[in-house]
């Protein structure tokens, strides 16, 4: 039977609310590899055979989610807050709870059946995970470099240092490696190479980007530009 998954996500955690004939099922679990698992055994347990699974665009919480459910050959949606709340209103739903959201969103994704998602590729992910270890590295160093201003110990500040040491050579080879992922892919070079046409935007900026921006939603490089913000407007009082 086709049912509809509603999933309010959080950081650690997300809502599922799973709806077949007008009856609901939910239940929580862990934002983790451990909980997508645990959702798969539920949804098998429903015995169904086919689900729209859809969530909110808020942030990068639920990417991972998506690709699982996508993985799992699961049409899956991703949608404007705002459509959502738009349903809600229509609907003259009051209650806000993460339960409730749930349920709202799979309400909102049986009548109004949005599209579907498309995952990114799979050089895409690869290059997200690259752009991620960077990120928390970069994380580090900045904790590394703070405990090293504070610190009086002699002893200390030599460990902190050849930390510090250690985390610059690692940034530098996975900055070189995530370059040269961008520029043996045809599709991710001919991107960049449009990204980066655009001012305020260089080689950092532009690997991010590429890892978590969906660019088949854009019709120009001036729309990109309005929706990261680097396209300034004039503005008269």
């Amino acid at each position: 039977m086709r049912a509809t998954l509603g999933i309010d996500i959080a950081k650690l955690n997300f809502d599922a609310a799973l709806l077949i004939d007008k009856k609901f099922y939910c239940k929580k679990f862990s934002n983790t590899q451990n909980g997508f698992n645990k959702l798969a055994i539920w949804l098998q347990s429903k015995k169904v055979i086919s689900v729209h699974a859809c969530m909110e665009a808020t942030g990068n919480y639920g990417l991972t989610l998506a690709e699982f459910l996508s993985d799992q050959r699961f049409d899956v949606s991703i949608v404007n807050p705002a459509s959502v709340k738009g349903f809600a209103q229509s609907q003259l739903t009051r209650n806000k709870t993460d339960k409730a959201d749930a349920k709202l969103i799979a309400q909102f994704t049986q009548v109004l059946i949005p599209g579907v998602w498309i995952p990114p590729r799979a050089e895409v992910r690869e290059l997200r995970d690259l752009v991620n270890r960077c990120e928390h590295l970069k994380a580090i160093l900045v904790q590394e470099k703070n405990r090293l201003e504070m610190q009086k110990n002699e002893e200390v500040c030599k460990h902190i240092k050849l930390h510090i040491s250690w985390l610059e050579k690692e940034l530098y080879e996975l900055e070189k490696s995530i370059q040269e992922k961008i520029d043996k892919d045809p599709d991710l070079k001919a991107k960049n190479d449009l990204l980066q046409s655009i001012p305020g935007i260089g080689e950092k900026t532009s690997a991010t980007m590429l890892a978590y921006i969906s660019f088949e939603r854009f019709k120009s490089a001036r729309e990109v530009a309005a929706f990261i913000g680097v396209n300034p407007r004039q503005r008269n009082r």
